[in-house]
């Protein structure tokens, strides 16, 4: 898991973090 890359403060926090990750993990199901 690359959650926390996405969960730095540069990122905006966990929730914005969770945001991005979410749509990462959907296009790269595509």
């Amino acid at each position: 898991m690359r959650a926390e890359i996405f969960t730095g403060p540069e990122c905006g926090g966990p929730e914005e973090g969770f945001q991005l990750l979410t749509e990462v993990s959907r296009l790269e199901g595509q």
